[in-house]
C-alpha cells in the first residue's frame, strides 16, 4: 500500500527552472538531450519503468491512455537511449495530467528529467495540471510550483475464493 497524492498547479509556479545538477559537475543540457513523442513499443519502456519503481497503474492504463492520446507521451534520449520519459495529457482546454515521469536511475540529477518535464508543460500552457505522486517526491513537486489538493490512498492485495461467471460482463 502507498499514498499518493494530486496536485493542481499553482498559478506563478516557474517550471522551467535550471536543471539540478547532482552529478558532480556535468548536467545534461537540451541540446544533449532529444526529446521525441514516444511510439507504441516506447510504451512497453514506461510501463517497464513504472513497475520497476513500484507504481501499481492498471494492468491496461497505459495501453488505454496512449489509444486516446498518443501526441501525449514523451521519451528523453541520450545518444539513442531512453533516458526519461513522461506523460502530458490534456483532457479539456484547460485541464491536463502529467504522469509515468520517470528518470532511469543511472541518469538521475543530471537534467535530463527537467528536459523532458519542460517538454510535458509546455504541451500543456495555459492548464491547470494534476499529477500523482509518492509523499517522498511531494517536496520535489511543491518546488516546482504544485500544491497539494488532496491525498488518495490505495490498497493492493489478493482475494479468496473463486470467481464468479457475470453474464454482464463481456471479454474485451
Amino acid at each position: 500500500s502507498g499514498c499518493v497524492h494530486s496536485a493542481p498547479l499553482k498559478h506563478g509556479a516557474n517550471p522551467t527552472s535550471e536543471p539540478i545538477d547532482k552529478s558532480g559537475g556535468i548536467a545534461m543540457t537540451q541540446e544533449q538531450t532529444t526529446i521525441r513523442r514516444m511510439d507504441k513499443e516506447d510504451l512497453a519502456i514506461a510501463i517497464s519503468w513504472a513497475g520497476q519503481e513500484g507504481w501499481n497503474p492498471g494492468i491496461h492504463d497505459g495501453t488505454c491512455f496512449y489509444a486516446c492520446v498518443p501526441e501525449g507521451f514523451w521519451l528523453a534520449e541520450v545518444d539513442g537511449e531512453p533516458v526519461a520519459i513522461l506523460s502530458s495529457v490534456r483532457y479539456a482546454p484547460n485541464i491536463g495530467f502529467m504522469g509515468f515521469y520517470v528518470v532511469r536511475p543511472d541518469c538521475r540529477g543530471m537534467g535530463v528529467g527537467r528536459v523532458v518535464w519542460k517538454q510535458g508543460m509546455e504541451a500543456l500552457a495555459g492548464c491547470t495540471i494534476g499529477l500523482n505522486t509518492t509523499t517522498s517526491c511531494e517536496s520535489m513537486y511543491k518546488k516546482m510550483g504544485f500544491n497539494t489538493a488532496h491525498r488518495v490512498i490505495r490498497y493492493r492485495g489478493g482475494a479468496g475464493g473463486a470467481l464468479q461467471a457475470d453474464p454482464y460482463l463481456l471479454p474485451l
